[in-house]
């Protein structure tokens, strides 16, 4: 059915968005992982407090402390912190707002098609893992071999220009040098790759083998 079709569209994509913001998500809030790079980029022989400075920070863009208490950054490093408030909140937003989207399209997608709704969710998984693999890839080589542009196409996007080039010496660049966010996005999209390749491996096999398990008990009854 072709209502079933744009749906199965619509839920590729949204499936595609929600990998994404959950796998920058899982890294920007890392804790864990953000010490590991303090470490290899040296930022506690700058910033012997760099996990609490740090923790201030996350806690600041998660909107649960209004102010950063250390008063380290300059007028225009809290001001590019505010605006990634702004964009980590925008993000938050349009996650939940597309997860709803896509239970909405599910339900949506049953009741058009219930006949092949097994088969349009294992499309549904493989084309998503495909399109997130295949996109990964690219932007894996274009990390690898000029993070560069991906990193001032990345900020150009969704910061005002100029607003978020610093001096080597400000303390926003020190706290986060230019290892820590390599790193970082090498994590992120390695993520993406592994959630593409679940998710093919789930459209190839386990929905068929919940259709074999449904057509089995529907026999015995």
């Amino acid at each position: 059915m072709k209502k079933a079709k744009i749906l199965v569209v619509l839920l590729v994509i949204s499936l595609f968005i929600i990998v994404y913001i959950t796998s920058f998500r899982a890294s920007l809030f890392n804790e864990k992982l953000h010490k590991k790079e303090f470490l290899k980029n040296n930022v506690y022989d700058v910033f012997p407090k760099a996990d609490e400075i740090n923790s201030e920070v996350l806690s600041y863009l998660r909107k649960d402390i209004d102010k950063i208490s250390f008063d380290i950054f300059n007028e225009k490093e809290v001001n590019h912190l505010k605006d990634v408030k702004g964009v980590v909140q925008k993000g938050v937003i349009t996650y939940y707002v597309v997860l709803i989207v896509f239970i909405v399209l599910i339900i949506g997608l049953y009741f058009i098609d219930k006949n092949k709704f097994l088969e349009n969710i294992k499309h549904i998984f493989l084309f998503s893992g495909m399109s997130i693999i295949l996109v990964n890839l690219l932007l894996l080589v274009w990390i690898l071999f000029d993070f560069n542009s991906l990193f001032n196409l990345f900020h150009s996007l969704f910061f005002i220009e100029g607003s978020w080039i610093f001096k080597s010496s400000d303390n926003i660049v020190r706290l986060y040098p230019y290892g820590f966010f390599y790193d970082i996005g090498k994590k992120i999209f390695t993520g993406i790759f592994v959630y593409g390749i679940i998710l093919i491996i789930v459209g190839f096999f386990s929905i068929d083998k919940i259709k074999f398990i449904a057509k089995y008990l529907k026999n015995k009854i």
